[in-house]
């Protein structure tokens, strides 16, 4: 086989993969938009209940508030993983609720003010 088959085989076996295999799609996405590939845990945590920005942004700190009251520790470090709001690797330490509820607010308030000096 020449070259030009080969290569032709190399990427239907990308193709068939990337359409098989969503880690290795998103890995190949990563390729093409110069990020880093999200890393893929073997012990996975369940997926949040709710964003908690969209909540803070759509109803209020006090709907917020309330939501977050609402689940257990659990649940809340669902949230945290998510959505990235432990990049020290401490905050899944912690044993106290309130101070995951009080985290998440804090986070989700710092991100939702992100780039309003260039907003009008």
């Amino acid at each position: 086989m020449n070259i030009e088959g080969k290569i032709k085989n190399l990427f239907q076996v990308i193709i068939d993969e990337t359409k098989n295999n969503n880690d290795f799609a998103e890995k190949i996405s990563c390729v093409f938009t110069e990020s880093k590939p999200v890393q893929v845990h073997k012990n996975k945590r369940k997926p949040a209940l709710f964003h908690p920005i969209i909540i803070l942004d759509e109803k209020g700190e006090e709907a917020l508030l309330h939501s977050l009251n609402k689940l257990d520790i659990d649940q809340l470090k669902d949230i945290v993983a998510e959505y990235g709001m432990d990049p020290a690797k401490k905050v899944m330490r912690w044993k106290k609720k309130e101070k995951f509820v009080a985290h998440i607010i804090e986070v989700s308030h710092n991100r939702l003010k992100k780039g309003n000096a260039f907003r009008e």
